[in-house]
């Protein structure tokens, strides 16, 4: 194991410049001995040791490593052989809180009685932050971005996006359309994290229930049921073929699970272990065979001061993914009794706050306004005024980006009206109940499917799925092959703009932080943090 003195002098050189007469006196040993450890700890990739000149006071010690880190991951892969005691010594030892809860919550839960003994296994810990903790892992239910994270990860779906952006599948081996319906054989080696093989069954079940919802159904209007077929196949029984079924089917909406006593367990490639106010905690599922993740145990808080102070003790490298996307949009109620030119000059004010809250394209932002700030300037709105009260329908915890809008349009002179909600009544609760005119929404979804998979789970679909034009793009989507798709997403767009009912702001993609140790490959082809792509070096 690392020696206690490495994590004793990585703490002393956060707060002070090495000085050898200090550090040898801190660790109790003498300056010749001293000189024999940091030759031996650079040797091991540990520090940068430089000599310095004169009396040796100006020696210069950098650490190279992320030394807390590699202790804890030994901690934890020899937990099973400590004794309490020599637990409640680590305890003393100068580690972060954060590890130390990392610690502790091994020991509490009985790790050290139950891990596997898997010779090449290495507990490998990463902590990750989310701007809240979901409770409720139902993927039938309103969910946002924040549970999507986590159903995505513990959860499979019969199909889902490689790297390349290509249709792929860990749990389908075979199918084909028949004349009646859409056939499936399902991999005979897949297990729900507590160990259960998965069977077509299970998946008929998931996909009946997704079939008939409320929020769902309108998606699925030409399939009849699904039916076990033999214990390893199943099929979709349609009214037609339908030529998005493959992009329907990877939604969250479904993902394949099994629900007992309340708890989820799924097929991916974690499972959730604890969920408490401002932590969830996932564990690798074991039981997954092919491609397990080398991430044992994930953290994910939505304490920013928890997430900091792991951010700040490791030595944590930035990485943009680009497969990872959202947007900031403005959606309008088409019901609403603001006119064109009402919702005209909105726009343009809130573009005026874009403009200047995001200057220039970055490599994290690219800005969406400009082409329809250019279309808008034809109708000369430069003195026209909003009579109206303007609702605007305020959800209390979507994004800081809201009330910067808000009291922007307040300075700017117009009546605005907040109709304050709670992120869960806005989550579970159909836009039509709502009197407002317009929202501000943050989205992942796939921009080469923008619209079809914004009707699929995000509020337009509140207001727009029964619009003709709407229909118009998901009877395209249904019954024609993909070349017509592109042109089926322009028409809508194209509506939506020009009567000023939706305005896209900022395209922006996910910035994400790890520690040195590990590194992410391809994460997030499917709109999410993909965690089993994180990989040690």
């Amino acid at each position: 194991m690392i020696d206690e003195k490495v994590l004793k002098l990585n703490n002393y050189l956060k707060n002070h410049e090495f000085n050898r007469t200090e550090v040898a006196k801190l660790l109790d040993i003498t300056e010749r001995q001293l000189s024999r450890l940091l030759k031996k700890w650079e040797a091991s990739g540990y520090i940068k040791h430089s000599t310095g000149i004169g009396r040796g006071n100006r020696s210069m010690v950098q650490m190279q490593s992320n030394i807390e880190q590699l202790f804890i991951n030994q901690v934890l892969n020899e937990i099973k052989t400590l004794s309490l005691e020599e637990v409640e010594d680590l305890m003393q030892l100068p580690l972060s809180a954060f590890s130390k809860k990392i610690i502790l919550t091994y020991v509490e839960d009985g790790i050290y009685k139950h891990a596997k003994t898997v010779q090449d296994d290495q507990p490998n810990v990463l902590v990750d932050y989310l701007y809240r903790i979901p409770k409720d892992f139902d993927p039938l239910q309103g969910v946002d971005v924040a549970a999507s994270v986590i159903i995505q990860n513990i959860m499979d779906r019969l199909y889902e996006y490689n790297d390349k952006q290509e249709i792929t599948s860990r749990i389908v081996a075979y199918d084909v359309w028949e004349e009646d319906g859409y056939k499936i054989l399902i991999n005979r080696n897949h297990y729900f994290s507590n160990g259960q093989l998965l069977n077509a069954q299970d998946v008929v079940t998931c996909l009946n229930r997704l079939f008939e919802h409320p929020l769902y159904k309108h998606l699925y209007e030409n399939v009849i049921k699904a039916e076990a077929l033999t214990t390893f196949s199943l099929k979709i029984y349609t009214k037609r073929k339908m030529a998005n079924i493959q992009l329907l089917l990877m939604d969250s909406a479904a993902s394949i699970y099994k629900c007992i006593d309340d708890v989820y367990y799924g097929t991916g490639p974690f499972f959730v272990h604890k969920v408490e106010d401002e932590m969830i905690v996932l564990r690798r599922n074991e039981a997954l065979l092919t491609n397990p993740a080398e991430l044992s145990q994930l953290y994910i808080v939505s304490d920013r001061e928890m997430y900091m102070e792991f951010f700040k003790e490791h030595n944590m490298i930035k990485g943009t993914d680009k497969n990872i996307s959202f947007v900031n949009n403005i959606l309008f109620n088409p019901n609403t009794t603001l006119s064109l030119n009402d919702r005209r000059k909105l726009c343009l004010l809130i573009i005026e706050y874009f403009e200047k809250r995001f200057a220039n394209n970055t490599e994290l932002f690219i800005r969406l306004f400009d082409d329809i700030k250019d279309y808008l300037s034809q109708f000369n709105l430069e003195n026209y005024r909003i009579e109206k009260t303007i609702k605007l329908l305020y959800v209390n915890y979507i994004n800081p980006e809201l009330k910067n809008i808000y009291e922007h349009l307040i300075f700017s002179g117009l009546d605005i009206e907040r109709v304050n909600v709670s992120f869960d009544e806005y989550t579970k609760t159909n836009l039509n109940e709502f009197d407002v005119d317009f929202i501000f929404m943050i989205e992942n979804i796939d921009i080469n499917h923008y619209f079809f998979n914004m009707l699929q789970n995000s509020k337009l679909k509140d207001w727009y799925t029964d619009n003709p034009e709407s229909r118009i793009l998901m009877t395209l989507f249904n019954e024609k092959h993909n070349a017509y798709w592109h042109y089926a997403e322009e028409k809508l767009g194209r509506y939506l703009i020009e009567e000023m009912l939706f305005l896209p702001l900022i395209l922006g993609y996910r910035k994400y932080y790890l520690p040195q140790q590990f590194k992410s490959n391809c994460a997030g082809a499917n709109q999410f943090f993909d965690y089993s792509k994180v990989f040690v070096v």
